[in-house]
């Protein structure tokens, strides 16, 4: 079992909207106690920022601008020999489950669309992609057994075992696969404008995306109601704050290195 909580993954838990809103508010509280009519104006604006944070409208108005960024492109002749790159999502190692069930949901979604393409593609070839953090079975490898389970044929299956990260993954498959051939990305609809984006620093990659786990889904069924505070609704502002992280290091990464290399 690899589901072991580290150091880091505990501080990461901390930077999150509504326990910054918390000490924040702990804090100003406490500098500006002695002032009422600061305590009360900064309790007011933190108490607005946190229910415009925390009910549903304005988290999903920026997680729908958010996902619709990148849109789905895909070749247009199916008989092109094309890679289809599944990015990584988390997995755990429990030997009571089977291989697609040892991946997270997450992942799941994402390889299951990948597979899906793989019936309009006849000459694709899925790649996988994800380390172990402990030296045991990497979440390419697990990945690849789910697909395998689910009919995709081992000869039609190549692993990337050692990325730890988006960067990691591109900079692997460009490495190992080729950075002059065909790929589809398979990945979150949050995620592709990243991954969007370190792919176009390699210019002779033929590059196509397919967005999944949309989390703002239009349609009939959609409910309604009176909005209060939902964990759901903080937790998607969350995603997108940790995205524009991730995107905003990734971007200085790429700069660091051309001005290296240049």
């Amino acid at each position: 079992n690899c589901n072991i909580i580290t150091m880091k993954d505990w501080l990461l838990t901390i930077f999150t909207i509504h326990n910054l809103f918390l000490l924040s508010g702990v804090f100003l509280i406490y500098k500006y106690s002695r002032t009422r009519k600061i305590y009360w104006g900064l309790t007011l604006v933190i108490g607005v920022l946190w229910l415009a944070t925390s009910t549903y409208y304005l988290p999903a108005k920026w997680m729908k601008y958010e996902e619709s960024r990148q849109k789905r492109i895909l070749p247009a002749n199916h008989k092109e020999q094309v890679y289809i790159h599944v990015f990584g999502a988390g997995y755990i190692l429990d030997k009571r489950l089977n291989p697609s069930q040892q991946l997270s949901p997450t992942s799941l979604t994402r390889l299951v669309e990948a597979i899906r393409l793989m019936k309009s593609y006849p000459n694709a070839v899925l790649v996988t992609s994800g380390h172990s953090r402990y030296g045991l079975k990497s979440q390419a490898e697990v990945a690849r057994d789910a697909a395998i389970s689910l009919g995709v044929p081992y000869n039609k299956i190549k692993v990337l075992t050692t990325p730890d990260n988006t960067f990691t993954e591109i900079q692997s498959f460009t490495q190992k696969i080729g950075n002059d051939v065909s790929v589809i990305a398979v990945s979150d609809a949050l995620h592709l404008p990243r991954i969007h984006f370190l792919y176009n620093q390699y210019p002779h990659l033929k590059t196509y995306y397919a967005p999944t786990n949309y989390q703002i889904k239009e349609g009939q069924n959609r409910s309604v109601g009176v909005d209060f505070p939902s964990v759901n609704s903080i937790e998607m502002v969350n995603e997108i704050i940790k995205e524009r992280l991730k995107f905003a290091k990734d971007k200085a990464t790429v700069f660091f290195l051309k001005q290296r290399f240049y």
